[in-house]
């Protein structure tokens, strides 16, 4: 396995910028690569710890 091929096995955050800047990818593909950073991976986990205020906040710790 090469580096590009690690790097597409990894979390849609890191697998869409290396689609779009190490491979051939259509632009579409990438785009849809991309549209899944807020629903799965490190991407949904931080939009989960956002609160209404848009202050991002890690459980436990009061609002500032």
């Amino acid at each position: 396995m090469d580096v590009t091929d690690w790097l597409l096995d990894s979390d849609p955050a890191i697998r869409w910028q290396v689609m779009r800047d190490l491979t051939e990818a259509p632009e579409d593909l990438v785009a849809a690569e991309r549209a899944r950073v807020a629903g799965q991976g490190w991407g949904a986990r931080l939009l989960a710890l956002q609160q209404p205020s848009v202050a991002c906040r890690h459980p436990g710790l009061p609002l500032r």
